[in-house]
């Protein structure tokens, strides 16, 4: 059987693209932004001449998940959840966050620095304080479908993009399935006991590691992993060259990158690419059959 070439840099970044089309991820997300947009709706019976403060104390603490409507509320003051814990940590130095949220007390505290920043005495550096406040017709906007499904939807675009990946790793594994073989993840000596997301046929004995990665927005940690990607295939050539004269059949590494992110940071793809042998995005992933076809062959 004739070895398969690996496709040039170029042509596999033009085979990339920015979006992944996966129906079953679009169902999935789209049915979990409207769970949590119920969740998220302003929908308490308010009794008249509540202060804003009960009001808002109120609507927090009868959620199922608080952190779903406090990050709701946070943004409409254009901050995160994050930056409300950083908050909280400083008016409550000696609780934890789990602590924080159940007590309805520290609730309301937080909720009077939502509504009024200058109404604790815990330091908080101005510019904070500046971008924390609620808008004064929050309520209404917390009562509004349309607004609170945007809100829903912003919150769960980071785990879109993880959901595509698992997508995107669930279609190789089915094309090894396809292929007659079993992959499975976990940490491989060959790569310095690294991880890797498919292990072919398994993590002890392997004879293809794949690793598949999707990035929609550019992030520091994608140099990260092409450093790390670049020594574990060092790592791996290096005991390929000794079990070859051991008479050995060498592993073959396969990358499998898609999405925006990638494309946008062509260093890193490169590195990835050069670390190595062989890379396909979705749009040529039916080439991974050859690819184990030719490592199995001639057993």
């Amino acid at each position: 059987m004739q070895k398969p070439k690996k496709i040039p840099f170029e042509d596999f970044m033009k085979s990339m693209d920015v979006f992944l089309n996966f129906p079953e991820v679009e169902k999935s997300m789209i049915d979990r932004v409207l769970e949590n947009a119920k969740q998220i709706l302003f929908n308490e019976i308010v009794e008249n001449q509540q202060t804003t403060e009960n009001i808002l104390v109120q609507y927090l603490m009868n959620a199922s998940n608080i952190e779903i409507r406090l990050r709701a509320v946070m943004g409409l003051t254009g901050g995160s959840l994050e930056r409300l814990k950083r908050i909280a940590g400083a008016m409550f130095e000696t609780d934890s966050w789990n602590a924080i949220k159940s007590d309805e007390g520290k609730i309301r505290q937080i909720a009077k620095v939502l509504i009024d920043p200058t109404s604790t005495k815990t330091f908080i550096p101005e510019f904070i304080k500046k971008n924390i406040t609620l808008p004064t017709n929050w309520e209404n906007l917390l009562q509004d479908e349309k607004y609170i499904t945007g809100i829903a939807s912003r919150d769960l675009l980071s785990q879109y993009s993880v959901s595509v990946g698992k997508a995107l790793e669930e279609k190789v594994k089915n094309i090894v399935i396809s292929a007659g073989h079993t992959g499975v993840e976990g940490k491989v000596a060959a790569v310095a006991h690294k991880s890797v997301d498919c292990a072919v046929p398994d993590v002890q004995n392997p004879r293809v590691l794949i690793m598949s990665s999707y990035n929609l927005t550019t992030a520091s940690s994608q140099t990260g992993r092409a450093n790390e990607q670049a020594g574990m295939y060092n790592k791996l050539e290096a005991d390929n060259r000794a079990n070859v004269h051991e008479g050995q059949k060498p592993i073959t590494f396969v990358n499998v990158i898609d999405g925006g992110g990638w494309i946008e940071r062509k260093k890193d793809l490169k590195k990835m690419w050069n670390s190595c042998h062989y890379c396909f995005s979705l749009k040529n992933l039916d080439g991974l059959k050859e690819v184990l076809d030719f490592a199995f062959s001639n057993e």
